[in-house]
């Protein structure tokens, strides 16, 4: 070219482009035309001196690909960019960007290439830098038991770690990229979409939300953290969001579990004082039945004494809440116990039943009176919910549970109960309350139901849980520990003669103790009674001496404000260890044989109880 003005001007131009340009033949020799020594150390004249030209700079393991995309360009008239290293006159390696321009005549010859290299080291280097932190952030909260994102001020998801695609189930490049709307649903998006917004505008946020999952709802902690460079400007937000399901559930199982020990208590006493009334009640019509002549009377106090039988049935259910009140188990079959319990329950309504259970059912431990009123309160809630109409399933199958299977129960066998109902389903929010006392959704329910239900379940060494899905219904499981499969034999019922004796006896009730003396002389016995365990005491030393002391005592266990039957027998023991004993009490679950052996009684029996319950009792221990 000649010197002259636009030479001048185009080699000032080239020499201001922040790199080196070429110019290449179709023979590949090449000319370069400025800032080689600026790039790579070499001056112009020493690059086209060499024996292959630039190509001797390019690293050798990059030197392929370049030869291999300048032939490329040799057959097709294209741009092009590539990136390779090549070695500079110092040994270092520089990574360069080659943007490049094939060359043809007008009748389609391949004359050369055009290009220019920029040196991209540094960015080559910020970008291994940045992989590299992403890698380490990635190892960092994928090991993180939480679920970790970033979201941008447009609410598009531009990071999540390893437990969002366990969450969603699909691989974290389908949700990065993706609004928030999409990845979160429309439903949860309504009420997440507003904290959202507030975070994206840089408040920092911390909520519990109940997040849904299929059929069930994840409890969250979630903090919405804002993102917020040097300048003040707001880039997104960061969420850290805390499964807490499990933990939510034992809170509420304790705080389920101190509201039912504190109803226990109330309950306890109340049965207790009700149980005393009812035993002079009992008493009375006992006596009213020996005294009288007329059959149409009799009759009626039989009918009365029946009503009262009912009446203890009540106390028995506020003893389950009771503390210590353990139910009386036996091991028994579930089937028929189950078919017939259930049928009961569903006399008078419109729904139809249907049973499943194998061959090989296990046994299980049971009270079977208590088992019972469990099965009907569920019966009851079936009824109501499926609006007495549809099938009701009843399942019945063996299963072992392994440890933390259930929250609330062991390692071991366990015969499971499931009662499906075709109602409408429980309202998320209310399942985590539909266990606990006085709660209720019905104008006309006291609430107790499923309390006492759960409250017999526990006692029983099992559990009782619910799974629901609105408009799908309800599905009750009953947990009951296996028992042996073999039957317990049947006792043969006690003849019962008259009986004979001294028997002292002590209670604070008036109408218990004058009762209880004229049943047992109308037995057959000699009875001296005496209101609290001191004045029993001094009978009985009164009486030790002489000709015929006593041979029995019937001790009322617990004598508020004074001294109860456990002092007494304690006292009389030092004197007597062998005189029969025996504790009576409102409380039934002080008073069984086994635990009434342990406090030094002979036996034991709960209030209020007949004449036959009684004497059967003295009748097998005094005879």
């Amino acid at each position: 070219m000649n010197d002259s003005a636009p030479e001048k001007q185009f080699q000032a131009f080239i020499k201001n482009i922040p790199g080196m340009v070429y110019r290449a033949n179709a023979d590949w020799t090449a000319e370069i035309l400025s800032n080689a020594e600026t790039l790579c150390g070499y001056s112009n004249d020493e690059i086209n001196s060499m024996k292959h030209g630039w190509l001797d700079l390019v690293h050798p393991d990059d030197l392929a690909l370049v030869e291999k995309d300048g032939a490329a360009l040799a057959r097709d008239h294209r741009s092009f960019v590539q990136t390779y290293r090549i070695i500079s006159r110092d040994g270092q390696t520089i990574w360069v960007e080659d943007r490049k321009t094939s060359i043809f005549s007008d009748d389609g010859k391949f004359e050369g290439i055009e290009g220019v290299v920029f040196d991209i080291t540094d960015r080559k280097r910020a970008e291994e830098s940045l992989q590299m932190s992403e890698s380490q952030l990635l190892m960092v909260t994928d090991n993180i038991p939480a679920y970790i994102a970033f979201v941008d001020t447009g609410l598009v998801y531009r990071f999540v770690n390893k437990a969002y695609e366990v969450l969603y189930k699909k691989p974290r490049s389908e949700i990065v990229g993706q609004h928030a709307r999409v990845v979160l649903g429309d439903e949860y998006f309504e009420r997440a979409g507003a904290r959202m917004k507030a975070a994206a505008s840089g408040e920092r946020l911390s909520f519990e939300t109940s997040f849904p999952v299929g059929d069930r709802q994840l409890l969250l902690t979630v903090e919405y953290m804002p993102f917020i460079e040097d300048g003040g400007e707001v880039k997104g937000f960061f969420i850290l969001a805390s499964d807490i399901t499990a933990r939510k559930q034992a809170e509420d199982l304790f705080i389920r579990n101190d509201r039912l020990e504190s109803l226990g208590i109330l309950a306890g006493g109340i049965a207790h004082d009700f149980n005393n009334l009812l035993g002079s009640i009992f008493g009375y019509l006992e006596v009213a039945k020996t005294m009288s002549d007329s059959e149409s009377v009799r009759e009626m106090l039989v009918n009365a004494g029946s009503t009262i039988t009912r009446a203890r049935t009540l106390t028995g259910q506020l003893m389950t809440f009771a503390r210590g009140g353990s139910p009386d188990k036996k091991s028994s079959p579930v089937i028929p116990f189950l078919e017939e319990t259930v049928r009961f329950s569903l006399s008078g309504s419109g729904m139809r039943c249907t049973f499943h259970y194998p061959k090989d059912l296990w046994y299980a431990q049971y009270d079977a009176g208590q088992i019972c009123q469990v099965i009907d309160n569920l019966i009851i809630n079936a009824r109501q919910a499926a609006n007495e109409t549809g099938e009701l399933e009843v399942n019945a199958e063996n299963v072992a549970l392994k440890k933390n299977d259930l929250t609330e129960l062991d390692e071991g066998s366990y015969v499971r109960i499931s009662i499906r109902d075709p109602g409408a389903g429980i309202e998320p929010e209310l399942r985590n309350r539909i266990f606990d006392p006085f709660f209720t959704t019905k104008s006309t329910g006291r609430g107790l139901g499923l309390a006492t239900a759960y409250s017999i379940m526990r006692k029983h060494g099992g559990t009782i849980t619910v799974e629901s899905v609105q408009g799908k219904g309800s599905i009750f499981h009953m947990y009951l520990p296996a028992g042996k499969n073999e039957p317990e034999r049947k006792k043969e019922p006690l003849k019962m003669d008259p009986g004979s004796g001294k028997i002292l006896v002590m209670d604070d009730e008036t109408g218990m103790r004058t009762t209880l003396k004229e049943l047992l002389t109308y037995a057959g016995y000699t009875v001296e009674i005496s209101a609290d365990g001191k004045e029993a005491l001094d009978l009985f030393l009164r009486e030790a001496d002489k000709s015929e002391p006593f041979t029995a005592l019937i001790l009322d266990l617990t004598v508020p404000g004074r001294m109860g039957g456990l002092e007494v027998l304690k006292e009389i023991r030092k004197i007597n260890a062998t005189i029969p004993a025996f504790v009576m009490s409102g409380y039934s679950e002080e008073i069984k044989l086994r635990e009434a052996q342990k406090l030094g009684f002979t036996a034991g029996i709960a209030k209020p109880f007949t004449i036959q319950e009684l004497t059967t009792l003295l009748h097998k221990h005094l005879v």
